[in-house]
């Protein structure tokens, strides 16, 4: 078969396995031979499925998770008592996918992009659906940044130039696609008036360390689920989503739904991100939550600080003082 090496394409056949331009497999990543498993950009799913997904389109290590988890449930003597069992659907492969290289001049560039799974056919693909983009470009050193974001308002990819290696940390921001950009701190808007230089540098500050954090996936879950039981918000989105289809709104408008959240909403999602944040406080210290806030008032610890720098309650310093402990 045209793109199968003869050597690959004869032990195959003398397996009896099944090749259908790729060696077939199920849900479970299992070929016709229930003793052989298979996984990667050789495979693909049997039409009884009904997934034709080009998987060498998609993340291959996610690829790799999924058929370790496939064989788990029969190699580990525990998978009963652990409660595995073979999937009964093709996994979604929603994780990004990456490259990186060397130009001439000691140039470096990272791409990082979303998962085709992230996009409908009906639509054209990322291509199509990428509808605004946010770059940044710093002379010396160089650094080129572009952020680019869907009709959705997510960003569906990360682009990034340096003169030099690249900051080991910028891989890191393979995390956030996918992500709405409303996560971003207004980075839409800050880019708009100038406030950021260079938006790599911006997202590898402070503020977005809990957005990298690996339990942030489940907590945005839990955030979404009680923003989805709002009836308010039920009906803000049942609007969006009939604009959107009408073709009739795009990412900056999407970007708006923040303001719009009601009052049981936004507690909810409070709650969860101040508890997210108070159970990981050892990983995120620098951010101050209703715990911290309270061990600081209970310990006066603003009034030992003022005491050490010889203020009174009420003092409002010059910009000049030496406020040094």
């Amino acid at each position: 078969h045209k793109g199968v090496a003869p050597r690959l394409f004869l032990a195959l056949n003398q397996q009896s396995l099944v090749l259908d331009g790729r060696l077939v497999v199920d849900a479970a990543f299992k070929t016709n031979d229930p003793s052989i498993s298979a996984g990667g950009d050789l495979v693909k799913f049997a039409r009884r499925i009904q997934d034709d997904r080009k998987l060498e389109k998609f993340n291959l290590r996610e690829l790799g998770k999924a058929l370790g988890k496939a064989l788990l449930v029969d190699l580990d003597p525990d998978a009963v008592n652990m409660g595995r069992a073979h999937a009964a659907r093709v996994p979604p492969l929603m994780a990004p996918l990456g490259c990186a290289g060397a130009l001439p001049g000691n140039i470096f560039i990272s791409h990082v992009w979303a998962s085709p799974a992230m996009f409908r056919a009906v639509h054209g693909g990322i291509d199509v659906d990428i509808v605004r983009d946010l770059t940044t470009e710093v002379s010396e050193p160089l650094s080129y940044s572009r952020v680019s974001i869907d009709r959705y308002g997510r960003t569906a990819a990360f682009c990034f130039v340096s003169g030099g290696a690249l900051v080991p940390a910028a891989w890191n921001l393979g995390s956030l696609v996918g992500l709405p950009v409303t996560y971003l701190n207004d980075i839409v808007n800050r880019c708009q008036v100038g406030l950021i230089i260079d938006i790599r540098a911006f997202l590898l500050q402070d503020w977005a360390k809990a957005l990298f954090h690996d339990r942030f996936a489940s907590v945005r879950e839990q955030l979404e689920q009680a923003a989805n039981k709002s009836e308010h918000m039920a009906a803000v989105v049942k609007s969006l989503w009939e604009r959107i289809k009408a073709g009739d709104s795009v990412a900056n408008e999407v970007g708006m739904t923040d303001t719009v959240v009601t009052g049981d909403a936004k507690l909810s999602a409070q709650d969860g991100l101040n508890n997210f944040l108070e159970s990981n406080c050892a990983h995120l210290p620098l951010y101050l939550t209703a715990q911290r806030g309270n061990d600081m008032q209970n310990n006066n610890l603003w009034l030992v600080t003022a005491e050490k720098v010889g203020l009174r309650v009420g003092d409002v310093p010059s910009m000049d003082d030496n406020l040094s402990l």
